[in-house]
């Protein structure tokens, strides 16, 4: 599978009020402008990294659940967290 991925905010902007409700549009390069939102998962006893799940081409992901990327079931986008900044990926295979 070849994944194309997009830096999309940093982890400290999207928490530095709290954990967000936030929808945001975002020019992806050779994708054109995707609405990504950003929204408040289960924060008990877990860490911020799992407090925040993105919505992204109809598809709920939390990156970095459980210290791996979850890519969906049927593997046409996902989401990390790498060197401070939320990503979202689209399998161009898919």
């Amino acid at each position: 599978m070849a994944w194309k991925w997009y830096a999309i905010k940093t982890v400290a902007e999207t928490l530095k009020n709290g954990v967000p409700d936030e929808t945001i549009e975002v020019e992806l390069e050779n994708v054109g402008i995707e609405t990504i939102r950003f929204i408040k998962g289960q924060s008990a006893g877990v860490s911020a990294d799992f407090s925040v799940g993105i919505i992204f081409r109809d598809f709920l992901l939390f990156p970095n659940m459980n210290g791996r990327n979850p890519f969906t079931k049927n593997d046409l986008v996902g989401a990390m967290i790498f060197e401070d900044q939320y990503w979202v990926g689209i399998n161009e295979d898919a």
